[in-house]
C-alpha cells in the first residue's frame, strides 16, 4: 500500500488534534502540512516507523513544540471557546500535548 494511502485515514484525527493545540482550523491545518512536508523531505521518519499513527503524532507535536507563536487563536470566536483556549493557553506544550492526546 502506498504511503499516501497509510496516512489518509489517520488526517482528521491529526487535523483535529493540530486544531485542539493551535486554536485554530488555519493554523492546525498548516502544522499538518508542515508535518507532511517534513515527511516527505525525510522519508526515512516514516520508513523506520513500528507504529505510523505514533510517528505522525510524534512529528506533529515536536513541529509544534518548537515554534514560538503557538497558542494564538482565531480573533473572530465565541466567547466559549476563547474561554476553553485560554485554560489550554495556561497548560505547558507537554502538559497541553498529554491532555489533548488523552
Amino acid at each position: 500500500m502506498a504511503l499516501s494511502q497509510q496516512i489518509l485515514p489517520h488526517l482528521p484525527y491529526l487535523r483535529r488534534f493540530s486544531r485542539a493545540l493551535t486554536g485554530s482550523q488555519e493554523s492546525g491545518d498548516k502544522y499538518v502540512a508542515a508535518m507532511l512536508e517534513a515527511l516527505i523531505a525525510d522519508p526515512e521518519t516514516i520508513t523506520k516507523a513500528t507504529n505510523l499513527k505514533t510517528t505522525l503524532f510524534q512529528t506533529l507535536c515536536a513541529l509544534w513544540s518548537s515554534s514560538a507563536v503557538n497558542g494564538r487563536g482565531e480573533p473572530k470566536v465565541p466567547g466559549w471557546e476563547l474561554n476553553v483556549q485560554e485554560k489550554l493557553n495556561s497548560l505547558s506544550g507537554q502538559a497541553r500535548q498529554a491532555f489533548l492526546l488523552r
